[in-house]
């Protein structure tokens, strides 16, 4: 169980260019909490080599229904059925954020459809009678505004009707451009997302209004995996202030520790607070790089011009520095960034772009599921670095047939990812300090 404390966080702004409304915003702690332990007690689907998720669970509410009423007891300080004896009422939102919570915003996967949120949102107001529950989407709540209106309205109808307060339910809908200062707690209940839209989710409670408040953003992990969508933002800040300020990586994580402290709680519950070895640790696990090793933003990024320049340099590269031919790759490509080809108003006319973009991202999803083989490929682990991996790859010619055939890609076309910052540097290289332990 981690906590993130944000409530230090300094501005690099000076106050002059800081309005008065950015100056109201709410202090902010963050928590990574791992719930997999009583979703595991309360899955009813059968996988005997699979896990509990978010997306497993909202995919079918109500085969899955024990999770997610087992889910808002345990937010709740309740326990029932099988989760009777169990600590699972340690997770109650007054007990975790200290605080008295009067409005939630809980998000659910993104490709959740609307009869899914609308089942989770009628099992929450049968769990949360104290509660005024609404599920937000895209058909009823065209715009975001009119998303926030809706939400105000009910903060009205909580008070008059003698509630805590309104608990939205949403799979993206009033993650932007939405303030409703009523909500101080936001629940992040989907699996690993993109890390963009998990910062603008996390604003959410960020609204102060009128009087001072502390928002809580609370991000719960189902599978088993070590919760780390939270601290892949404080990683990233890092890496970003690594490159501003010319220092390494682990040097900017020493200094975003002074501004974003990570708490653990002890065997008393109590928060306290990491030691930098521990934190470093942390930060820097093989989930949180590996989710970094491709700079996803500089795809959409890039203009249709510059598209064109680095699909006309694969082209050339792959005809001069192909070594397996026709032969296929090792894994296949996958569609993890399929759901953001952006698209133009003439599919027919931007056809050669999309489909550009489109095979770019598929080279750069193989290369950040198959990233940890790069260690592999040294023989001697004394310096691990990728100007280590390329030099020793390059002096055998098997060596390069298997970094082609398992990574995707040529070395020549690896090197002109680096060149084009489609990749990160230094978190290829933190994921394989990672993958291999060194003596």
């Amino acid at each position: 169980m981690i906590t993130l404390n944000l409530t230090k966080f300094r501005s690099d702004f000076p106050p002059s260019a800081i309005s008065s409304q950015e100056s109201a915003l709410a202090a902010v702690r963050c928590y990574e909490f791992d719930w997999s332990q009583y979703a595991a007690k309360l899955d009813e689907i059968e996988r005997p080599d699979d896990n509990p998720s978010w997306l497993k669970a909202v995919t079918d509410v109500d085969k899955a229904e024990g999770i997610w009423r087992g889910f808002y007891e345990s937010v709740t300080g309740r326990c029932s059925g099988k989760l009777t004896g169990t600590n699972a009422s340690d997770f109650a939102l007054n007990h975790v954020t200290r605080d008295n919570v009067t409005g939630v915003m809980q998000f659910l996967p993104a490709n959740s459809t609307n009869e899914q949120a609308l089942k989770v949102a009628a099992l929450a107001q049968a769990m949360l009678p104290d509660w005024v529950v609404i599920s937000l989407n895209g058909e009823a709540e065209a715009t975001n505004a009119e998303a926030e209106g809706i939400v105000k309205d009910n903060v009205i109808k909580a008070r008059t009707e003698g509630k805590r307060g309104v608990w939205v339910i949403s799979q993206g809908m009033g993650s932007r451009s939405f303030s409703v200062p009523e909500i101080n707690v936001v629940l992040l209940t989907y699996d690993r997302g993109d890390l963009g839209a998990t910062v603008q989710k996390m604003s959410r409670c960020l609204t102060a209004g009128k009087d001072s408040k502390t928002g809580h953003i609370i991000s719960f992990s189902i599978d088993g995996n070590r919760e780390d969508k939270v601290t892949g933002f404080a990683l990233e800040t890092a890496l970003h202030y690594s490159k501003r300020a010319d220092v390494d990586l682990e040097e900017a994580l020493r200094k975003v520790r002074r501004t974003i402290p990570v708490f653990d709680l002890d065997d008393n519950g109590d928060a306290v607070e990491l030691r930098e070895d521990d934190y470093l640790s942390r930060a820097m696990s093989l989930n949180s790089a590996a989710r970094l090793v491709v700079n996803t933003q500089a795809i959409f990024d890039m203009s249709d011009d510059e598209l064109m320049e680095v699909q006309s340099a694969l082209a050339a590269l792959r005809g001069s520095a192909n070594r397996l031919g026709d032969k296929e790759t090792a894994f296949d490509g996958g569609s993890r960034f399929a759901d953001r080809v952006v698209r133009g108003a003439n599919t027919f006319e931007r056809s050669e772009i999309d489909k550009a973009r489109e095979e770019l991202q598929r080279k750069l999803k193989v290369l950040q599921d198959r990233q940890m083989y790069l260690a592999y490929l040294l023989p001697d682990l004394s310096s691990v670095s990728i100007a280590a991996v390329l030099n020793y790859v390059r002096g055998d010619f098997e060596l390069l047939l298997q970094f082609q055939e398992v990574l995707g890609v040529t070395v020549e076309e690896f090197e002109m990812f680096l060149d084009y910052r489609l990749l990160n540097r230094e978190m290829i290289e933190v994921v394989m300090l990672q993958t291999v332990p060194r003596n």
